[in-house]
């Protein structure tokens, strides 16, 4: 439950954006680093997908096939896509292109979770 609460609160006030000037000066990271925030919280992904593996193991195959697809996808857009458009945004400038306005497109897309209604 923190884990959520502190993820909730990251997107709500953007603390990883915060993180990259100062990971970006200290690391001296660009292009595909650009976005440096992506190094501390790739790192923190791996240590919570080790603390939760017992878990995740212990699950039938069907749902453990699902939680593994979603989170595939939602990495490779919080991350993955994160990671294009950073290098692209730093190669075009500030204002970015139709090349970083897709690749942003398709990150965000990519993290949208799907709610399901009660259908009573």
């Amino acid at each position: 439950m923190p884990l959520f609460l502190f993820l909730a609160f990251d997107e709500l006030f953007g603390l990883h954006e915060h993180l990259i000037v100062p990971l970006r000066d200290l690391l001296d990271t660009s292009g595909l680093l650009c976005f440096s925030w992506t190094i501390v919280y790739g790192v923190a992904v791996v240590l919570v997908a080790v603390a939760f593996f017992p878990v995740w193991f212990a699950l039938e195959s069907i749902p453990r096939f699902w939680f593994a697809a979603a989170a595939v996808v939602y990495l490779t857009g919080a991350v993955g896509f994160e990671a294009l458009g950073g290098a692209r945004l730093e190669a075009v400038g500030r204002e970015g292109d139709i090349v970083y306005g897709a690749l942003y497109t398709i990150e965000e897309f990519m993290e949208l979770r799907r709610e399901n209604g009660h259908r009573g």
